[in-house]
């Protein structure tokens, strides 16, 4: 005993056998809910208002691209991620797959959408942080040369997938929409 205390050993008890289990269980509390997870649980994310003007104004992104979009924004998952198959887009749209295909190669094009990996038999995509971004931002806000701030996504090997611009390259094929 040293000062007057006496040392305690704390450890675990597993109630069904009575082994004594060295370590003690910490509780942690669950993240404090913010105003908008209180609102919207965690159907949300943020989205930037200048990208919001940059879709607004855009002439290729039109009633089915757009709706498209939105949809495939309502199952935005954590770090940007989105997993929903084409099929099920093209039924719920009531719009034909093929078109469907060819919305989504539009938003890739214009760098709206980041092709991600493969899961089962339908492609990923991941939301360019330049439009919004749902996810611990922590980390991926980096300074350029020039001063600005930009937000990046890592991606799981450590490399930053930086927002993708689109460029002359990217003239617009005719889609169903502009037949």
């Amino acid at each position: 005993m040293k000062g007057g205390r006496e040392k305690k050993l704390v450890a675990s008890i597993d109630l069904r056998t009575g082994e004594i289990l060295n370590g003690v269980p910490i509780w942690f509390a669950g993240r404090k809910k913010t105003a908008f997870t209180k609102l919207y649980d965690k159907r949300w994310f943020i989205m930037a208002q200048d990208a919001l003007l940059k879709l607004a104004t855009d002439d290729e992104l039109t009633g089915k691209s757009l709706k498209v979009l939105l949809y495939l924004l309502a199952y935005l998952d954590f770090e940007n991620f989105i997993h929903v198959p084409q099929v099920k887009i093209a039924n719920e749209l009531k719009l034909h797959k093929q078109d469907v295909s060819k919305y989504v190669a539009l938003l890739e094009r214009k760098g709206i959408l980041i092709r991600g990996p493969k899961l089962a038999r339908s492609s990923s995509f991941r939301l360019n942080p330049g439009f919004g971004y749902k996810g611990d931002p922590s980390g991926k806000v980096y300074r350029t040369r020039d001063g600005r701030r930009e937000f990046y996504v890592v991606d799981d090997e450590g490399y930053i997938v930086p927002p993708r611009k689109a460029g002359p390259e990217d003239a617009a094929p005719e889609t169903p929409e502009s037949a």
